[in-house]
């Protein structure tokens, strides 16, 4: 009897103790991330909401881009809610429009979709690297246009091939993916890139077909890409990451050194096909 008590005390005292690990470990996290949400807030003058225990909420920073308000938050998921994920939401002028896109097999494909085939856009390796399914393939065709095309590719480098998925559903467009971040300069970049995303696809939204029949027959100057070391178009000496194809000035990149996607880190760039067809030129 006396080593059954032992046994059960010694029981009790191990349960403690991981209990109490297990508590410190989720504060010192919360508070992390309370930090990182609150200079987020900071930095784009948004209002923060802090995480709280007894409450059972995760950090979230309201703020205002472009005129729209726009939610970045932690998501807590799973049955002990064990997952995190970073979830980005904006107002999304098409209440009707229906569309899922994701990088992975993972998650739920019966979430309030109105199709079950997938959608085809021009670029078979975009194609080969993501699964679209919709309700409006005309409409979801013309939202990812080559821009929008860039910056899904961007973002999947960014999360470094991590599952992510953008919904586009009840006049809202969400972005999640899976996980936190590592770090605070991690967190800017993803805000950076959801952002570029989310103003190319209003862009491609508003174009609409109907502007471009307008178009039709006129001769239109294409943009220009944009250099993310100067922020300047690139009109002449224009090369691409050979990884993830982020276009450059050829001076930017040899200033910088490697390509300016976090977390690419390629040294390697490519010109233009009518300039070196197939040449690989190494930066300095």
């Amino acid at each position: 009897m006396s080593d059954l008590s032992e046994l059960l005390a010694g029981f009790w005292c191990i349960a403690l103790t991981a209990w109490v690990i297990f508590v410190v470990l989720f504060f010192r996290r919360n508070e992390r991330y309370n930090q990182f949400f609150s200079r987020l807030a900071k930095q784009y003058q948004g209002k923060f909401r802090e995480s709280s225990f007894f409450l059972g909420h995760l950090p979230q920073v309201r703020l205002d881009h472009r005129g729209e308000r726009v939610y970045v938050r932690l998501n807590r998921s799973g049955i002990f809610g064990q997952k995190i994920s970073t979830v980005f939401t904006f107002p999304w002028g098409n209440a009707q429009l229906r569309c899922m896109l994701h990088r992975h097999r993972r998650g739920s494909w019966a979430k309030q979709m109105l199709a079950r085939d997938h959608v085809q856009v021009a670029q078979p390796g975009f194609n080969q690297r993501f699964r679209i399914l919709g309700n409006n393939h005309v409409q979801i065709r013309e939202l990812l246009d080559p821009g929008v095309q860039r910056e899904l590719l961007v973002l999947d480098r960014l999360l470094h091939h991590s599952w992510f998925e953008l919904s586009i559903i009840d006049g809202q467009m969400i972005i999640e993916k899976a996980g936190a971040y590592a770090n605070y300069q991690h967190l800017v970049w993803l805000m950076q890139t959801v952002l570029k995303l989310y103003d190319h696809a209003t862009s491609a939204q508003l174009a609409g077909p109907d502007e471009v029949r307008i178009l039709e027959g006129e001769e239109v100057t294409p943009e220009l890409p944009v250099c993310r070391i100067c922020g300047e178009a690139i009109g002449e000496e224009l090369v691409y990451c050979s990884h993830c194809r982020t276009p450059h000035h050829r001076d930017c990149w040899e200033y910088n050194g490697s390509c300016s996607v976090y977390g690419c880190g390629e040294v390697i760039y490519r010109e233009p096909p009518d300039t070196q067809p197939n040449e690989t030129t190494p930066s300095p």
